[in-house]
């Protein structure tokens, strides 16, 4: 306590020192002080005070003091305030009674120990959760010490009923944390043994795929508890096989295990289905009364592996087949290659859509591995021999099987097998000569597709194309001579680009030849692409959004066999998914209204071409002497006016008889 004087007079000792909010307990010591004491000198005192509880658990304490002289003369008075460092800490120890309890039902008594490792007093209410004993009730505080002081401890209680699946897992344990008005504690434990005896299996191979193959299991029997197991040991299990040597009868110390062998021979069963499980369960003795283990499984995986093979196609009659209205029957012989059994057999040709009745009803199923089985159900497959199959020289089929294995929900697919009924007893060769085009103008690309067909009873080495007609233009197709099977075929191709001549001749027409050397006739085609094309452009189409029409109309009667419709937006405007000029329409409005018809697209057509009647799914009509053909396009813009320009192109000789008006 500092002292200073203030005053022009002395101040004489001995000084007093009065504390007025500590109650007592502060001792003081002026001997030292300086007396007397002059004006604006200073001196000292000392004291002392013994911390409390009550201090500690109040955070702090205040000081107030009065200093006082002989003469009687009283100083201000002074405040000092000090903290308290708090140190709350509360621990827990759990424990429970019994430490094993082998069957469901069993009560387990907790006792949990609160003990204040700190330094303050801790204050109720105290609880305790815990996630076993809550589930049916609550842990017990209602006679704990509160409030329990710095060293003290205090007890709570509770209890756990084991279940049937305490016992199943080998041991239940139990998590608690207790609380305090002013502390947590650390979490806690306690485990209670439910069952000694803890058995793991394990196989081996593991995966298998092999009928016949030995898996071997091994039981491996831990005594997870306080006290020895002794023998018998025993162990069952849903794929036991045969024990290859009994357990041992030594006993089984507590953390220490033995181990049993036993060897299971895989099934057909097993293997269809994909897996199987081996569910085991073991028991032993303790203290003479038979316990037993949890139920210990593991999964053996069996690979399947389905191989489905398409063996033989026979028919009847068979090949050569030459009379239009001939049945021809066909029978498949499936065999199973694989390991796996197979079932739902099905047959799908993919050359030959006239095969009917595929069907596989009468078959074996499931198929086991091995085994064959013959597709021909009550009601035959079947193929009747028309025009078409006399002048194609042959009837080609393409089938493979499919099955399905394990669950049903995986499915597996045979080889392809081709087989071919002849139909004419010749060498024959077929060329088929066609085009895209129909009409094209001056500058167009229009293309040639040459389809070279052996329809006869003997494969070709080569073949050779001839020009036979033509006006004055050479194709080139692009082309190699290769062998062509019974049945089979070779495309070629080639490109041409229209004249100002081929205009003026109306067409181009092309007929070519083609011949093998082991046939004795050739085969010639023809395709004639119309040169007779004129352009109509409609302009300046105003459209703020709505639908608008296209008109052309015809001073003659022509056959709309062909129209390509173009058109663009101009203005800077693109098109696009919300920005379009859909074509919604073609209409025909006929001097005869009967013969009026329209055709609509649906979806609106955006693609900004058109080519009738390649993308008509109706015959085109012919269009009398004064006709009107009406366009109907949309205008996606919104409130704007846009300009398009639509081009029409016809096939028609005269274009001065088509007029066209927006």
């Amino acid at each position: 306590f500092k002292l200073e004087n203030v005053e022009e007079d002395d101040l004489i000792g001995p000084y007093t020192i009065t504390e007025y909010y500590l109650g007592g307990g502060l001792t003081y010591d002026c001997s030292a002080a300086t007396s007397p004491l002059a004006q604006f000198s200073e001196t000292f005192c000392t004291g002392t005070y013994s911390i409390t509880q009550a201090n500690l658990d109040a955070g702090s304490i205040t000081v107030l003091t009065v200093a006082t002289t002989l003469g009687g003369d009283t100083s201000n008075e002074d405040y000092l305030n000090i903290d308290m460092d708090q140190d709350p800490d509360l621990d827990m120890d759990k424990d429970g009674s019994p430490s094993v309890a082998l069957s469901a039902g069993d009560d387990i008594d907790y006792t949990y120990t609160l003990f204040n490792d700190g330094n303050i007093t801790l204050t109720g209410p105290f609880s305790i959760s815990d996630d076993k004993v809550d589930i049916a009730g609550s842990v017990d505080c209602s006679g704990a010490t509160d409030p329990l002081p710095p060293g003290a401890t205090t007890i709570c209680s509770g209890s756990y009923v084991i279940t049937a699946a305490d016992i199943a897992a080998s041991s239940v344990t139990n998590y608690a944390i207790a609380t305090a008005n002013e502390a947590v504690s650390d979490l806690e434990s306690f485990k209670v043994i439910t069952n000694p005896l803890l058995l793991t299996v394990s196989a081996s191979p593991n995966p298998a795929s092999t009928v016949g193959e030995l898996i071997s299991f091994t039981y491996t029997l831990t005594n997870v508890g306080l006290e020895n197991l002794q023998s018998p040991y025993n162990v069952s299990a849903t794929h036991l096989g045969v024990l290859d040597s009994a357990c041992s009868e030594d006993p089984i110390s507590p953390e220490e295990f033995m181990q049993c062998t036993s060897t299971y021979t895989v099934t057909q069963a097993d293997i269809d289905n994909g897996s199987f499980t081996n569910v085991a369960t073991a028991t032993a003795k303790l203290d003479g009364e038979i316990v037993s283990s949890n139920d210990a499984s593991t999964e053996v995986e069996l690979i399947q592996i389905p191989v489905l093979e398409i063996t033989s196609i026979t028919t009847d009659p068979v090949s050569p087949v030459t009379v239009e209205g001939t049945v021809v029957t066909y029978s498949y012989t499936i065999q199973n290659n694989g390991n796996v059994s197979l079932s739902n057999l099905t047959i799908t040709d993919e050359l030959n859509d006239n095969i009917t009745n595929i069907s596989c009803d009468g078959a074996t199923d499931p198929l086991a591995p091995g085994a064959s089985t013959n597709c021909s159900s009550a009601t035959p497959v079947t193929y009747i021999v028309d025009a078409d199959a006399l002048a194609d020289g042959s009837i080609v089929t393409d089938a493979f099987a499919n099955a399905t294995f394990g669950t049903g929900s995986d499915d597996t697919s045979s080889n392809n097998v081709l087989t071919t009924v002849i139909t004419y007893t010749q060498p024959r060769i077929t060329l088929e000569l066609t085009s895209s085009h129909v009409g094209a103008s001056p500058g167009e690309a229009i293309d040639f597709t040459y389809k070279i067909r052996n329809t006869g009873d003997t494969a070709f080495s080569g073949f050779t194309l001839t020009e036979i007609v033509n006006p004055g233009v050479t194709f080139n197709p692009t082309c190699i001579s290769t062998p062509i099977d019974i049945g089979s075929d070779v495309t070629c191709t080639a490109n041409y680009t229209i004249t100002d001549d081929d205009q003026n001749n109306g067409s181009v027409v092309a007929t070519w030849e083609a011949s093998a050397p082991e046939a004795s006739l050739a085969s010639s085609s023809t395709v004639t692409v119309f040169t007779y094309i004129c352009i109509v452009s409609i302009t300046n189409i105003q459209t703020d959004g709505d639908s608008f029409y296209a008109t052309i109309s015809s001073n003659e009667t022509l056959t709309l066999s062909y129209i390509s419709v173009t058109w663009n937006n101009l203005n800077g405007h693109q098109i696009g998914a919300d920005k379009t000029l859909r074509l919604v329409r073609v209409g025909i409005e006929s001097p005869s209204p009967s013969n009026d018809s329209s055709y609509d697209f649906n979806p609106a057509n955006p693609s900004g071409n058109l080519v009738i009647p390649d993308d008509y799914i109706n015959t085109p009509p012919t269009i009398e002497d004064g006709s009107q053909i009406y366009f109907t396009f949309h205008q996606s813009y919104d409130n704007q006016e846009v300009t398009d320009t639509i081009n029409i192109k016809f096939i028609n000789p005269n274009c001065l008889d088509l007029v066209a008006t927006p």
